[in-house]
């Protein structure tokens, strides 16, 4: 039957799967298929992920940030009625 999909698949390549590569025929080469799955998808993600981090790491600053500058004016504040306070009362 020229021309027409074989229906088992073999053969051709309607049976490959997965990062282009073939059907895993033994133990041990889909153990291997799945270890550079695995490796290739790994060094994809880590770029994201250390993106990820980097952002929230920068967030977290601005936010202790704010949170220091905050008590700094409230400081400031603090001893500027105390001095007004004792100035009034000299």
């Amino acid at each position: 039957m020229k021309g027409q999909a074989s229906r088992t698949g073999a053969g051709d390549d309607a049976g490959e799967r997965g990062m282009g590569r073939g059907v895993c025929n033994d133990f041990q080469a889909l153990v291997q298929t799945i270890a550079r799955i695995h490796g290739e998808l790994a060094k994809k993600a880590t770029p994201a992920v250390n993106s990820g981090l980097k952002l929230r790491n920068w967030m977290i600053g601005v936010h202790i940030a704010e949170y220091e500058l905050n008590r700094e004016v409230k400081k400031l504040i603090s001893q500027k009625r105390r001095d007004e306070i004792w100035v009034a009362e000299v």
